[in-house]
Protein backbone atom coordinates (compact mmCIF):
# COMPACT_ATOMS: atom_id res chain seq x y z
CA UNK A 1 0.00 0.00 0.00
CA UNK A 2 2.90 2.46 1.09
CA UNK A 3 4.51 1.99 -2.93
CA UNK A 4 1.16 2.32 -4.47
CA UNK A 5 0.85 5.93 -2.04
CA UNK A 6 4.26 7.04 -3.36
CA UNK A 7 3.28 6.17 -7.00
CA UNK A 8 0.23 8.64 -6.87
CA UNK A 9 0.41 11.65 -8.60
CA UNK A 10 -1.50 14.80 -6.93
CA UNK A 11 -2.71 17.92 -8.81
CA UNK A 12 -3.14 21.67 -7.33
CA UNK A 13 -6.69 22.92 -7.50
CA UNK A 14 -8.47 26.60 -6.23
CA UNK A 15 -10.89 26.89 -4.30
CA UNK A 16 -12.73 29.73 -3.40
CA UNK A 17 -11.28 30.92 -0.06
CA UNK A 18 -14.94 30.92 1.02
CA UNK A 19 -15.39 27.57 0.31
CA UNK A 20 -12.13 26.72 2.49
CA UNK A 21 -13.28 28.70 5.02
CA UNK A 22 -16.34 26.93 5.55
CA UNK A 23 -14.31 23.21 5.45
CA UNK A 24 -12.15 24.78 7.89
CA UNK A 25 -14.56 26.13 10.11
CA UNK A 26 -16.78 22.59 9.91
CA UNK A 27 -13.42 20.40 11.03
CA UNK A 28 -12.65 22.49 14.05
CA UNK A 29 -16.46 22.85 15.12
CA UNK A 30 -16.81 19.04 14.48
CA UNK A 31 -13.67 17.10 15.50
CA UNK A 32 -15.81 13.86 16.14
CA UNK A 33 -15.94 13.66 12.05
CA UNK A 34 -12.05 12.76 12.30
CA UNK A 35 -11.18 15.15 9.82
CA UNK A 36 -7.48 17.03 10.36
CA UNK A 37 -7.11 19.00 6.95
CA UNK A 38 -8.52 20.25 4.27
CA UNK A 39 -7.56 18.25 1.55
CA UNK A 40 -8.91 15.64 3.28
CA UNK A 41 -12.26 16.71 4.06
CA UNK A 42 -12.51 17.51 -0.47
CA UNK A 43 -10.71 14.21 -1.09
CA UNK A 44 -13.76 12.58 0.94
CA UNK A 45 -16.18 14.93 -0.33
CA UNK A 46 -15.64 14.67 -4.11
CA UNK A 47 -15.12 10.65 -3.63
CA UNK A 48 -18.66 10.19 -1.90
CA UNK A 49 -20.31 12.90 -4.20
CA UNK A 50 -19.39 10.86 -7.36
CA UNK A 51 -20.43 7.53 -5.42
CA UNK A 52 -23.51 9.28 -5.16
CA UNK A 53 -24.65 10.23 -8.53
CA UNK A 54 -23.38 7.04 -9.87
CA UNK A 55 -26.09 5.46 -7.46
CA UNK A 56 -28.46 7.80 -8.56
CA UNK A 57 -27.83 6.88 -12.23
CA UNK A 58 -28.30 3.29 -11.24
CA UNK A 59 -30.96 3.77 -9.32
CA UNK A 60 -33.11 5.93 -12.79
CA UNK A 61 -31.62 2.91 -15.14
CA UNK A 62 -33.63 0.44 -12.97
CA UNK A 63 -36.49 2.51 -13.15
CA UNK A 64 -36.71 2.36 -16.71
CA UNK A 65 -39.64 -0.33 -18.81
CA UNK A 66 -37.39 -2.95 -20.52
CA UNK A 67 -37.16 -2.48 -23.98
CA UNK A 68 -38.80 -4.75 -26.16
Amino acid sequence: MDEEKSKRKYVTLKLPDEFVDMVKKFIKEHPEWGYTSVPEFVKEAIRDYILYLESLKESESSKKPPSQ
